[in-house]
Parts: structure tokens; sequence; C-alpha cells
């Protein structure tokens, strides 16, 4: 009889085991491959208490010292360019008609177009982050009103 209760406290706590080492003791300990890339690109949420908000990002992803982003704008008073280089902070003049490097789009797994509607470079505590701005929908080419889809790539030192 002591035998296959010592047997089944074994595999009960084996069992405990695996699923521990399955799920892990902190899921939060692992950040996934957006976080990283927003911690990066110095877009996490901690790293812009000043904003009160974030955008989430639909795509990111980190290779070494560069991060790679793709937001979604609705065009939306909640969600449109003005208000995102706001939130993150992002100044300097636009340039227009400008070149997405080829980076971009061998960073992300979706379709990146060659060119941007306007285009700005910011640094952010040593962190140089290029913000391509596609316009797409009503509105087109107005920081409040249009829809786009934003690409970022961002480089540490």
């Amino acid at each position: 009889m002591i035998p296959l209760v010592f047997l089944g406290l074994v595999l009960l706590l084996c069992a405990a085991g695996v699923v521990w080492l399955l799920l892990g003791p902190d899921s939060k300990a692992r950040p996934s491959a957006v976080d990283r890339a927003e911690q990066l690109a110095r877009f996490a949420p901690e790293q812009i208490p000043h904003a009160g908000r974030f955008y989430v990002p639909v795509e990111g992803r980190s290779a070494g010292h560069r991060a790679y982003l793709r937001y979604r704008l609705n065009g939306s008073q909640d969600s449109n360019l003005k208000d995102f280089r706001s939130t993150y902070r992002i100044g300097g003049p636009a340039r227009v008609d400008a070149a997405i490097p080829r980076a971009v789009g061998d960073g992300l797994t979706s379709h990146v177009p060659s060119h941007a509607d306007l285009a700005f470079t910011d640094i952010d505590s040593g962190v140089r982050r290029d913000v391509y701005v596609v316009y797409g929908g009503q509105g087109k080419g107005s920081p409040t009103e249009s829809a786009a889809r934003v690409y970022v790539l961002a480089e540490s030192p």
C-alpha cells in the first residue's frame, strides 16, 4: 500500500513540475517579440508615462540593436497621426515622399511599401527612431482625420 501512495505522490509532483515548466513562474518574465521591439524603440507604455495612453502595434520584431514596428491609425479623434506623434513625442519636421528603407520590409512579415507619404526622424534617449507614414482612406493627408499605416525603424547605439 505504501509503495502505491508513494508512486502516486511522485507522479503528482512530476506532473506539477511539467506544468510549472510549461507555464513558467511568471509569463511576463518572458516578453514577446512585440514587447521587446516596443522597449527598444522607447514606445513601451511604461516608457511614456507622460502620455497616459499608448498605441498597440499590429506587428513588431527586434534584431540586435534594431526594432521594427507597424501601427494602424484609424483617422479618428482617438487614433490619428497628430495624437500618435504627441503620445511618443516624435518631433522634427516631416519629409514628404520619403523612401522606406528595405530593412523595414525585411524586419516585418507584412507588406511594406517602398515610399511613405511622410517621414519623421527623432532621437529619444540615444535611440534613433525613423517613423514612416502611409496614408489611406478618407481625409488623405490630414494629421487628425486620415487613416494611416505607420512603420517604425528604431536603432539603439
